[in-house]
């Protein structure tokens, strides 16, 4: 089939290159380049993907104002969306003969938003999955194809996560596309009385709370590893803290109980937390034996 495919991100990569191998590609839509590091002019993934595989890529400020007659001249059988990144209009949806497909993050209708991924980890979740749904104009709120489930345990962060959820979103676009080819595509309405909705993380859901329990402070940790990281203040600087577990060590609440080369232990709400790895203000990403051998850290020191 012919397919246009509209995503950003690293999550999106997996599908494109495993939808290219199967159906004809006739464009790739993501955002537009950014400015990074010193102003330094950073491409989407899935462009620098799209480039590398040898087609057409398009990046529009407004897909809705300068997108429609340009794909709506390409014919599509069917558009695909993972992560785009634009909200789209009902002119664009009704461009492909078979609509508009979305990768969503989440077993739908949990964890409708922009970030599902971050936030099945903080909430402590036991599994998740991808869902293929149709792209409509409210956020997630499409009838589901299919599904994929994907069971969590306490350690995975949401690196890995993204990781695991493109690879299995990979494999649900092509089961998805396979449906449709054979006429036996059937949707499924969403249940409103089960949506839940995530938002964007803001630097307010990245600090970490020391009165809360060792495990919300753990899954907060991994939820936002390796960005945009959780944090603490120690001696008035911001401290990131990337890799994390739980401790039965007891102590007082945001205080440091133990310094030793298997980590910083930092009481809380119920027992305490062990730092692995953490990266304070200025300095690079370092293990907890590293920056306890620097003496940046001691027992007793209080964090804020």
């Amino acid at each position: 089939m012919k397919i246009v495919f509209l995503g950003t991100p690293v999550f999106a990569v997996n599908a494109l290159t495993a939808i290219h191998a199967k159906h004809e590609i006739v464009a790739v839509v993501t955002q537009p380049d950014k400015a990074g590091n010193r102003g330094k002019i950073v491409s989407p993934p899935v462009k620098t993907k799209a480039k590398e595989l040898g087609l057409p890529v398009f990046q529009f400020d407004n897909i809705n104002n300068d997108g429609v007659e340009v794909l709506q001249k390409l014919k599509p059988d069917v558009m695909i969306t993972a992560a785009y990144g634009q909200l789209l209009s009902d002119k664009i949806l009704s461009i492909a003969t078979h609509g508009t497909l979305n990768i969503h993050a989440s077993l739908l209708p949990k964890y409708r938003g922009a970030s599902p991924i971050n936030s099945v980890l903080i909430n402590g979740e036991k599994q998740t999955g991808v869902t293929i749904m149709r792209t409509v104009k409210k956020m997630d709120a499409g009838d589901i194809l299919l599904s994929k489930v994907f069971p969590l345990n306490n350690n995975i962060n949401a690196g890995k996560l993204t990781e695991k959820l493109s690879q299995l979103g990979a494999e649900a676009i092509l089961s998805a596309l396979e449906l449709i080819e054979k006429g036996r595509a059937t949707y499924m309405p969403q249940d409103e009385t089960q949506a839940t909705f995530c938002k964007k993380i803001t630097a307010k859901t990245e600090k970490i709370d020391w009165l809360k329990s060792a495990n919300e402070i753990h899954n907060l940790i991994r939820g936002l590893n390796p960005t945009p990281c959780a944090w603490t203040m120690l001696n008035g600087k911001r401290l990131k803290i990337i890799d994390s577990e739980v401790s039965t060590t007891a102590g007082e609440k945001a205080v440091v109980i133990e310094c030793k080369k298997q980590g910083i232990t930092i009481g809380c709400g119920d027992s305490s937390v062990t730092i692995k790895t953490l990266q304070y203000e200025g300095g690079k990403v370092m293990s907890a034996a590293d920056f306890v051998n620097g003496r940046r850290i001691s027992v007793g020191d209080k964090l804020e």
